[in-house]
Parts: C-alpha cells; sequence; structure tokens
C-alpha cells in the first residue's frame, strides 16, 4: 500500500533545477527588485553576502516564474540553485552547500 503523498508513475509532475556560477552576478538587475526585495538587498554588506545575493537574484530574474509558481531558492559560495515547477501544489526544497575536505580517517579515530 502506498502512503497516502506517494505519487504513482502515472502522477509524475515535472519539475526543473537551474544552477548559475559566480558569473551570473553580472546579469543582476537591481532595477527589477520589488521594493522589500531592495531593502533585503541594502543589508547584505560583506562581498560574499552580496554576490551570493546577486547571483541568486539574476538566476530569479532569468528563469521565467507565474505567480503561482512552486520554487525554492538556495545559495553558497557565489553559486545558486533553483528548483521550480509550474504546479502550485507540489513542495520543493532545494540546498546548496560548498563540500569542505574532511579528515575522514582521523574522525574514525
Amino acid at each position: 500500500m502506498l502512503h497516502p503523498h506517494a505519487y504513482s508513475p502515472l502522477s509524475v509532475r515535472a519539475a526543473h533545477i537551474v544552477l548559475a556560477a559566480p558569473d551570473w552576478a553580472a546579469q543582476y538587475d537591481a532595477g527589477r527588485l520589488s521594493a522589500s526585495a531592495q531593502q533585503q538587498a541594502a543589508r547584505r554588506h560583506s562581498a560574499k553576502a552580496q554576490q551570493d545575493w546577486q547571483v541568486s537574484r539574476a538566476l530569479l530574474q532569468a528563469v521565467p516564474l507565474t505567480p503561482n509558481t512552486a520554487y525554492a531558492l538556495s545559495h553558497s559560495h557565489g553559486h545558486a540553485a533553483l528548483f521550480h515547477a509550474a504546479d502550485p501544489t507540489m513542495r520543493l526544497g532545494v540546498d546548496l552547500e560548498r563540500i569542505k575536505p574532511r579528515q575522514t580517517l582521523a574522525l574514525a579515530e
């Protein structure tokens, strides 16, 4: 028996992931931001935070989303990921993280 929220193969819905690299910051257009987004942008003081913001917002500006589009956005170390679907009932999530080298043998001891 399927879980009540599981999807059968017949109910598969399309979702897309778009990734952006640091060079996308050049496509950022502050003039296209809403008033609240402009206020949020003004609070980004460090160069790293500004780059993350600009790359993620350039990604949002490049992908045509409707008001009913379900989406999730993540950014990390100058990169951004946008996971989106036309179906507004889809519950989406995305997390972008930089992988740090770890001393796994030292952790095991």
